[in-house]
This record gives C-alpha cells, sequence and structure tokens, in this order.
C-alpha cells in the first residue's frame, strides 16, 4: 500500500514539472514571437517615415507586443489637453502614424 502511495506522489509530481515546463515554453515562444513583431513593426515604420523619434518607437513597439503607449506626465495638471501647447516633445506624435497603423494590413 505505502509503495503505491509513493508511486502515485511521483507521478503527481512529474506531471506538475512538465506542466511548469510546457508553460515556460509557452511564455519563452511568445515573448520571441513579440520580439519578431515589434522588430517587423519598427522596420516597416522606418521604411515609410525615416528616422523614428523615441515617441514613435514607443508606440510602435507598444502596438507590436499588444499594449497601448503611455505618453501621460506625472502631474495630473500636465495632462489637459489645454496645456499642449506646453508639452514636451516627448509627447508628440504625427497624426499620419496613427492612420498607417490602421491603413497598412503589414503593419
Amino acid at each position: 500500500m505505502g509503495g503505491n502511495l509513493l508511486y502515485k506522489q511521483r507521478t503527481i509530481i512529474i506531471m506538475v514539472c512538465i506542466g511548469i515546463a510546457l508553460l515556460s515554453f509557452e511564455s519563452i515562444s511568445k515573448a520571441g514571437t513579440i520580439i519578431d513583431n515589434s522588430s517587423k513593426l519598427l522596420d516597416l515604420a522606418t521604411k515609410k517615415f525615416g528616422t523614428l523619434t523615441p515617441v514613435e518607437e514607443k508606440l510602435f513597439k507598444a502596438i507590436a507586443e499588444g499594449f497601448h503607449a503611455n505618453y501621460h506626465a506625472d502631474d495630473l495638471n500636465d495632462n489637459d489637453p489645454c496645456m499642449a501647447k506646453n508639452w514636451s516633445k516627448e509627447r508628440i506624435l504625427k497624426s499620419d502614424r496613427i492612420t498607417w497603423l490602421w491603413k497598412n494590413n503589414e503593419a
């Protein structure tokens, strides 16, 4: 009886280890895909627009990784669109970049 219990425990431990290994492999695969997507989108954008600004790179990398780019300032008052004339270059994004993302099937 004791040997059977030990066999079941070992089997469960092995199954858990296999499960963890598979999940780890899936995460690594997804990370590689994100890097490939990010590189591909940056290459396409560079071909279209030339040298990208840090703001544009941030947008394209975020989109490729399935996120949105956050350009908010730490001070909430600085996020008021009425204050846009005071915003630094790090917060200005040309609208044609966004339009290109929507219209270009490769992007």
